[in-house]
């Protein structure tokens, strides 16, 4: 059974995390958001595959009901220094800096035509980097290159992001290698390559790359544009870094 988009962030990868020795499992995006807890794999999915139709508004102060199950009674959380929006079937939003912003995150509905765009970027990215992954057959790699079509820096960390969990870390190296030639200044792309080339044993290479990864997120964090959601996986993104500096230095 395949898993829907996010409802919340319309992020396409997710992880099925065993809990309590594997006697429940449930679905987790990277933005945060999960669904309830099932007692099997199949029935996580279907519980995160469920949807309940709600009409977004956002810019209200109070939780709308949950898309998973329609329930309201939805109440607040925090955890550190996160916040999230939590439901008594057990789903949660995305984490968030603090509790207007997990309320807005919660509100913040993706329509069926989010996730069809978002599933056709995700589609053609992948084809477009099948040449440069060498995995496409001669004939798919000639009707792409007469495409004549670049990806976006958004489809690029998509597969380096992939890659990265596949631990397939040379591809990931290349295409962030080909991400940071296009978009010099992309967070992401760095913080990608360094985790690559600490996996391939460059430490030090991984460093330098930490290090230019933390400042571009600190300026990014800085900018009045920045999304609820674009700060809350910058902040997430600096701990990492934080963590992966210290293990490099120690």
């Amino acid at each position: 059974m395949q898993n829907l988009p996010c409802p919340f962030c319309g992020g396409l990868e997710q992880d099925i995390y065993d809990l309590y020795g594997d006697l429940h499992r449930l679905v987790y995006c990277k933005c945060g958001a999960q669904a309830g807890e099932a007692d099997d794999e199949e029935q996580a999915i279907a519980l995160w595959n469920t949807r309940t139709t709600f009409e977004s508004q956002a810019t209200l102060m109070e939780p709308v009901p949950c898309p998973f199950c329609g329930g309201q009674e939805n109440e607040n959380y925090q955890q550190g220094r996160y916040f999230w929006v939590w439901c008594k079937c057990g789903a949660q939003g995305s984490h968030a800096a603090n509790k207007q912003e997990a309320i807005t995150l919660w509100n913040s509905r993706k329509t069926q035509s989010n996730i069809g765009e978002k599933l056709m970027q995700k589609i053609i990215a992948t084809a477009l980097l099948l040449p440069v992954l060498t995995f496409a057959p001669p004939a798919l790699a000639q009707v792409i290159i007469d495409f004549q079509s670049q990806p976006t820096i958004e489809q690029l960390i998509q597969v380096v992001e992939s890659a990265t969990r596949d631990k397939n870390y040379p591809t990931a190296l290349r295409v962030a290698n080909n991400a940071i030639k296009q978009f010099p200044e992309y967070a992401a792309a760095y913080f990608y390559r360094a985790i690559a080339l600490s996996n391939l044993g460059k430490p030090e290479e991984a460093k330098l790359d930490f290090e230019q990864a933390k400042k571009l997120y600190l300026s990014q964090l800085k900018s009045v544009k920045i999304s609820p959601q674009e700060k809350n996986e910058a902040l997430l993104k600096l701990e990492t870094i934080e963590r992966q500096l210290k293990r490099i230095q120690s």
